[in-house]
């Protein structure tokens, strides 16, 4: 049986409530890693929190965690979040172009389409909610310092 690969991160747990998990994760730039970046203002490193499926485990606060996503639901994040509306954007551009001749008005109804479309996603968020989870498991370390305290 094949599993879906996945993306993930590890973390700790900071709360747990109705069956999810608060996970923070230190949301690291490929430039953080670099071995010269104290000489360049590039480099960029932050602390997130995420909320995860806790799907019948028991953790604790602090615990050591790694949260994970199905990778076919981050390429349908991508689609959804950037794809689409650049697709919605230049369909109505090169129409309203067509039409009006007019690039300035073009462009302001090209952008105005967007709104809609950012509105519709925003009002379907509990069903999107529902299908973008990240989960938690273990990992084989109890205790879990965070890297930027």
């Amino acid at each position: 049986m094949e599993t879906n690969p996945q993306i993930s991160h590890k973390g700790h747990v900071v709360g747990i409530s109705e069956g999810k998990a608060l996970v923070s994760i230190a949301s690291v730039s490929a430039c953080a890693s670099c071995s010269v970046k104290g000489q360049c203002s590039a480099s960029d490193m932050q602390e997130k929190t995420i909320e995860a499926r806790l799907d019948g485990q028991e953790l604790r606060v602090g615990q050591e965690v790694e949260v994970f996503f199905d990778q076919s639901l981050g390429f349908r994040a991508l689609l959804l979040g950037y794809l689409y509306p650049f697709g919605l954007l230049m369909a109505v551009l090169l129409v309203a172009l067509a039409v009006t001749d007019d690039e300035i008005f073009s462009g302001v109804l090209a952008m105005a389409s967007l709104l809609p479309y950012y509105l519709g996603l925003k009002l379907s968020g509990k069903r999107l909610g529902e299908t973008f989870q990240f989960s938690v498991r273990k990992t084989s370390r109890e205790g879990f310092k965070s890297s930027l305290s």
